[in-house]
């Protein structure tokens, strides 16, 4: 899926209970102070959502520090606690984690327990959080950076990257935890960092409590890229196996892939896939684009079904509809069809007698009653722009936004056709941001005609993603931090050689060339100079790969260790090889490494 970077940044009882979102509010102390004129738009936008809200007096207090609990409570408000929709689940939540919550004399039971129940937190970080002795206190911004990764259920991902780079000159101050977590955020534009040190190097401070203001921008960039869905289905397949299951949702058998992050709840308890059974009735909810609770609910009283008319019988009174799955013709379930049952056909209303065998129909059923019977087209025309596919096995979801901008959802047919740029392709070889036309049979794409369009833009290397599921790169243009997706198998380039993306070093001059919106091509050189770096070492950080030296003229240089780099020490009676966890402070060194865009790597380490 197209993950857009936003360049963003990064409440007490009359908070949580003032100001109604019905109109556009105004607030004194943001509308006169010019400090906060950046922060205006944000919070205009995420009060008149209701997420955020003001004070009785009519002021905002931008400047005025969220507390922890605060900060749960805004979060459950971005995952609907408080919608309609959500009301079941918030209530299943409230009685799931009543026990655990009565050990806290928070008032927000509701909030924190629906966190809990979409998997935000686990009941071993509460105390943290709602504890008596910390409710109260200000959020730190690595906390935050922590909370909004587990929200938008990117934990698992950021703690399995291995690959983790900071431009921030107070890393060492991050707690080594949470450093992921910052990564993450700032790549992904939520949170930004606190401006320059006295030398000029950006600094995240992490200890620095958020405000309001900051706060309401980070809603207003959580809010872009939460993209919360939920869809209702009937399982038809459990595949414990595999981690996956498939629902049939509106008339399409959907194969879904669950993760270890994935909350599925049946019965009010946390069940394992395994307990998930054919014929469950669940609601799946996505978040970021990851399944992150699947509910097994009690089937509601109308739900709608796709299938081919395989006989029509009409006996005196009686008259019945048996209809086939369209993937399984022997699959038969018989409808009776009663006399205030609408019958649809080419859009007008219709009679009984009007339908056909093999036609294809969409059924609307009430309490077990059906209601409405309309014959659609067996086949069909699809145009628009790919904006996501998902691969599980045989069975492929493709999601195109029309040309209304509205996103639909396609299951593709076993052995469908593909043809990308005239030549024949593959699903793997479509691309977010691809043009296509595709035939529809029976509401599935049988075939698929794709363009995709080609660029070239030029920038500086700040950060390389990567991941599993979708590796990224962020690259600096025309002054703006830009990500983008990065093609599974991307041809990497330094100096027109072969290289890994792993080789790309930060702050080097690359071209990226596209295909569509995927980087499929990325170019660079190596723009390395020999250098040589000493003094007395005064920070060693070994989880994160850095030393620190003080030079002889008082400056600060970092120095960052890869697995290549070698450790000598000349102090002891036999000159020995050595590995960093021997490097202490205070020691004298001599550090021989490149220097690519400003950052020092170091290929050996002389202890003198």
């Amino acid at each position: 899926m197209i993950n857009k970077k936003f360049i963003c940044g990064v409440m007490s009882t009359v908070l949580l209970a003032s100001s109604s979102s019905a109109w556009a509010l105004t607030f004194n102390d943001v509308e006169n102070d010019p400090t906060v004129a950046w922060a205006k738009p944000y919070i205009n936008k995420m009060t008149d959502a209701g997420y955020i809200k003001g004070y009785e007096d009519s002021t905002f207090r931008p400047t005025k520090n969220i507390s922890k609990a605060e900060s749960l409570i805004l979060l459950s408000r971005m995952i609907g606690v408080d919608e309609a929709a959500y009301k079941t689940t918030a209530a299943n939540a409230l009685k799931k984690y009543q026990t655990t919550l009565s050990e806290y004399s928070t008032p927000y039971k509701n909030e924190v327990a629906f966190l809990l129940y979409n998997g935000v937190l686990k009941p071993s970080e509460l105390s943290d959080y709602i504890g008596n002795s910390v409710a109260n206190t200000g959020l730190k911004r690595y906390e935050a950076a922590i909370l909004i990764t587990k929200l938008l259920g990117a934990e698992e991902d950021v703690l399995n990257n291995s690959f983790i780079s900071s431009v921030y000159a107070d890393t060492v101050e991050i707690p080594a935890v949470a450093r992921p977590y910052v990564e993450y955020v700032k790549t992904t534009g939520i949170m930004e960092g606190m401006g320059n040190n006295e030398n000029g190097q950006p600094v995240f401070s992490p200890n620095t409590t958020v405000t309001r203001a900051q706060m309401a921008k980070m809603l207003a960039c959580i809010i872009e890229q939460l993209g919360k869905t939920t869809t209702n289905g009937t399982v038809t397949k459990v595949d414990d196996f595999n981690d996956s299951f498939t629902a049939n949702v509106d008339g399409l058998d959907i194969q879904y892939t669950i993760s270890d992050s994935t909350m599925i709840m049946k019965n009010n308890s946390d069940v394992g896939l395994s307990s998930v059974k054919t014929g469950d009735y669940v609601r799946i909810t996505h978040l970021n684009g990851k399944i992150s609770l699947v509910e097994v609910l009690d089937e509601p009283a109308s739900t709608v079904k796709y299938g081919i008319i395989s006989k029509l019988v009409d006996q005196g009174n009686i008259q019945q509809l048996i209809v086939s799955d369209v993937d399984d013709t022997e699959a038969l379930t018989t409808y009776t069809v009663n006399s205030d049952c609408k019958i649809i056909i080419k859009s007008a209303t219709s009679m009984f007698s009007n339908l056909t065998k093999d036609s294809y129909v969409k059924l609307s059923i009430d309490n077990g009653v059906l209601t409405r019977v309309e014959v659609l087209e067996k086949t069909g025309e699809v145009r628009g722009t790919v904006v996501n596919t998902s691969l599980d096995g045989e069975n492929v979801v493709i999601e195109i936004k029309n040309s209304k901008d509205v996103i639909e959802k396609y299951l593709l047919k076993s052995g469908v056709s593909i043809t990308r740029n005239g030549l024949d392709s593959t699903v793997r070889e479509l691309a977010a941001g691809d043009k296509i036309v595709a035939k529809t049979t029976y509401g599935k794409i049988s075939k698929l005609t794709a363009e995709s369009s080609s660029k070239k833009i030029s920038g500086i290397l700040e950060s390389v993603t990567l991941s599993q599921t979708q590796p990224k790169i962020t690259v600096i243009v025309d002054n703006k931090s830009m990500t983008y997706n990065i093609y599974a198998k991307a041809e990497v380039l330094i100096d027109d050689e072969k290289a890994t993306l792993t080789d790309l070093h930060l702050g080097s001059a690359v071209e990226l060339t596209f295909e569509s919106d995927e980087v499929k091509k990325i170019s660079s050189t190596s723009q390395t100079a020999k250098t040589q770096v000493s003094g007395t070492v005064k920070i060693v950080n070994r989880d994160y790969g850095l030393i620190i030296v003080e030079t002889t003229d008082g400056t600060e240089e970092q120095v960052f260790i890869n697995t290549k780099t070698k450790f000598i020490d000349t102090t002891a009676a036999e000159t020995a090889e050595i590995s960093i966890k021997s490097v202490k402070k205070g020691q004298s060194v001599l550090v021989t490494g490149t220097n690519s865009g400003g950052v020092f790597e170091a290929g050996v380490v002389i202890i003198q």
